[in-house]
């Protein structure tokens, strides 16, 4: 079955790869309008290395700088988003078109990996076609964050077609060549690590092997994963914190991975390769249902779903070696491909918990070659099949890109009560699972800014299934949004930073529900915590020098000093210019100005997005300090940025004001032009600048 040899068939190439091509990417062209959603803002808009990327810090950092609880070092990934930063700006459209693109090269290389095996023409076409047209890849083809996943899976399937061309043509290019292929998925994802072992499923699959060049080949990539090993046990090593906070702040360890499965035994590990692998196996067989939900088939739950994904769990792990039994080579070398990829999420390590249906990306390339080898016998079959995928595929693409495409204020937010995106996805997992919490949870998220009192419904409906950190964290967020007493929400966040201690949002904002209940003392303890762990969490520095000012003002001017420079990496905006005002406050004019001014260029460069947001956050901070001329430098340049804003205008002739009567009528123009641009200055404001009020 399919094991023709590439040169007995005759016909055209171009019609295959114009299927292919068709196939990877019309059925996603519906997931091109959607937003950027949950982790891209994390990992995309707000990553520091992502607006303002620099290869050698990169390269020695984690995926989220300043927080290696999470154990991710994917620096090549990094780099693609901040490419396409550079091309597209933050608009989300060209980010989705980078990852179709990806997407449609990686089933060509799915095609050359069937063409590797020796299969046919037609059986190589077909097992492009259906890895570009699989549903099952909605989630890492539709989502931004997902791209790691096809850069892994794409340098890894390289690496290999190359190693096999290196086998055929015995040159050290060929061999260089797929050996920095192999870093590179290294480098995109930690699943790239088993690129070298599904090469040789590959190689054994072809035939003879060479022992002697795949012993030099796997000395090469061990040396390679003991350095990427030692240079992860660096980065992801406890900081005590010396090189950030000094003396001034208490010794606290980042964050703890909490997994549900961190502390399974051996034997209850491999007890969960029923419901994930059975259900990972149904999914890329039947996948007409698809879930951001990660939630696994009990017995008693769906007793269908579970024991059709423990038969398919058995086939699967039989097949192989029927396969090899009876010859066919090349299809036992595809149905092994699923577990040799599978083999860093099967939760069998210590590694916490490790279920998404995105890992099945790479896994799933075996599955297609295998599927296109099956097809190549049926053309009506293979129409169908192929068209249902399509159709499954566009459906779920729809979903990712269902946030509106006008002008209007965006769905799930203040003014436009289009339901977020992922609401049908949440909705239909609450219709199957009502006894689970999770889809509650995420319809509360998702309507916290449209509709608290909806969100607070679904939070509260989440609780009494399970009373989970997460579900108490945003219930406790809504109802400080809604305007509960600081007193009644403390309580809720305390109980959810107890169960969930590595959430440094959660900490953070329990340090700023301390502060203004005037605990500060407690408070200035969880603002260190958030400092040691993530010292690039947005205002963190600012809100402990703050805190230490209340104390010693030549202490919180030290702190400033060591961790909140504007030529440091830590993007401190505000920090920088408290700095400025205490320095103010001692005479020094002329440095304060400087580091004022540094410290807006620092935000041009670190937020491109959010320059004229941090200009006026930073003028406020200042005029609490009375340090007038340095707010009315934040505001000037604000105002050049956005000459639209009435805010703008009407704050700095209000600062301008109250810099004595000399600038009085400076001070008019300002606020005449807030007015004209629609600002109403109340009257009040008119009369304590000693300015006539307009119109009379």
């Amino acid at each position: 079955m399919g094991t023709v040899a590439p040169s007995e068939e005759p016909g055209p190439a171009w019609r295959g790869r114009a299927l292919i091509l068709a196939c990877s990417l019309l059925p996603w062209a519906a997931a091109l309008p959607g937003p950027f959603l949950y982790d891209d803002y994390l990992y995309v808009v707000y990553h520091r290395f992502v607006s303002h990327p620099d290869v050698p810090s990169v390269l020695a950092s984690p995926f989220v700088p300043g927080n290696p609880s999470q154990g991710l070092y994917r620096p090549l990934t990094i780099l693609s988003y901040a490419a396409d930063l550079r091309a597209w700006n933050l608009n989300p459209v060209g980010f989705h078109m980078t990852n179709l693109l990806l997407h449609a090269a990686t089933a060509f290389l799915v095609a050359g990996l069937a063409r590797a095996l020796r299969l046919q023409r037609s059986a190589a076409t077909l097992a492009g076609a259906l890895f570009g047209a699989h549903a099952q890849h909605a989630e890492v083809v539709g989502w931004i964050t997902g791209r790691s996943e096809i850069l892994s899976t794409g340098f890894a399937i390289l690496a290999i077609l190359l190693w096999m061309r290196a086998g055929t043509a015995r040159s050290l290019a060929w061999e260089a060549g797929a050996f920095l292929a192999f870093v590179l998925a290294v480098l995109s994802k930690e699943t790239g690590v088993t690129a070298p072992a599904l090469a040789f499923l590959v190689a054994a699959a072809r035939g003879r092997i060479a022992w002697r060049r795949w012993f030099a080949r796997a000395g090469a990539c061990v040396l390679f994963l003991a350095s990427w090993g030692a240079l992860r046990i660096l980065l992801f090593a406890p900081d005590d914190g010396n090189a950030t906070a000094g003396s001034f702040l208490e010794r606290l360890g980042p964050a703890r991975d909490t997994s549900p499965t961190a502390e399974y035994t051996l034997l209850q590990r491999l007890g969960l390769l029923v419901p994930s692998q059975g259900y990972h196996l149904l999914r890329l067989l039947w996948p007409v249902r698809l879930s951001v939900v990660t939630q696994y088939p009990s017995p008693a739950e769906d007793p269908v779903a579970y024991w059709a994904g423990a038969l398919l769990l058995g086939l699967a792990m039989a097949l192989p070696p029927l396969l090899w039994l009876r010859g066919q080579y090349a299809l036992c070398a595809c149905a092994a491909w699923y577990w040799v990829a599978q083999a860093p999420t099967l939760n069998i390590l210590p590694i916490g918990e490790r279920f998404a249906e995105r890992f099945l990306y790479l896994a799933s390339a075996g599955v297609c070659v295998l599927g296109g080898a099956a097809l190549s016998r049926g053309r009506t079959f293979r129409i169908v099949a192929i068209l249902g995928l399509s159709l499954l595929a566009s459906r779920h693409a729809s979903v990712w890109g269902c946030w509106p495409r006008s002008r209007e204020a965006p769905a799930g937010t203040p003014g436009n009560d289009t339901p977020p995106p992922q609401h049908r996805f949440w909705s239909e997992q609450v219709r199957e699972k009502p006894g689970d919490t999770r889809p509650y949870a995420g319809l509360g998220v998702l309507w916290r800014f449209a509709d608290g009192e909806r969100a607070e419904h679904f939070l509260r409906k989440s609780l009494t299934i399970n009373r989970n950190g997460y579900s108490l964290f945003f219930f406790a967020y809504i109802r400080d949004r809604r305007g509960e007493d600081p007193a009644v929400t403390c309580p809720i966040l305390e109980a959810s930073v107890r169960l969930i201690p590595q959430r440094m949002e959660a900490v953070a904002f329990l340090a700023d529900l301390y502060d203004r209940l005037g605990r500060y003392e407690e408070a200035l303890r969880l603002y260190a915590k958030v400092a040691l762990t993530d010292p690039h969490f947005e205002d963190i520095h600012y809100h402990v020098a703050r805190l230490i000012l209340r104390q010693d003002a030549d202490r919180a001017l030290a702190y400033l000093t060591e961790v909140a420079h504007p030529r440091t990496e830590i993007p401190a905006p505000r920090a920088h210019c408290l700095r400025a005002a205490l320095l103010w406050e001692r005479g020094d004019r002329q440095a304060a100005r400087g580091i004022v001014r540094e410290a807006l260029r620092s935000v041009d460069v670190k937020y491109p997005a959010r320059t004229v947001e941090f200009r006026i956050l930073a003028a406020a901070d200042l005029v609490k300090r009375e340090s007038l001329p340095l707010a009315e430098i934040c505001l000037r340049e604000a105002a050049a940025l956005d000459p639209q804003k009435s805010q703008i205008p009407f704050n700095l002739g209000v600062v301008i004001a109250a810099q004595g009567e000399a600038r009085r009528e400076e001070a008019a123009v300002h606020l005449r032009r807030a007015v004209d641009l629609g600002y109403k200055v109340p009257p009040e404001v008119w009369d304590a600048a000693g300015l006539p009020r307009p119109g009379r």
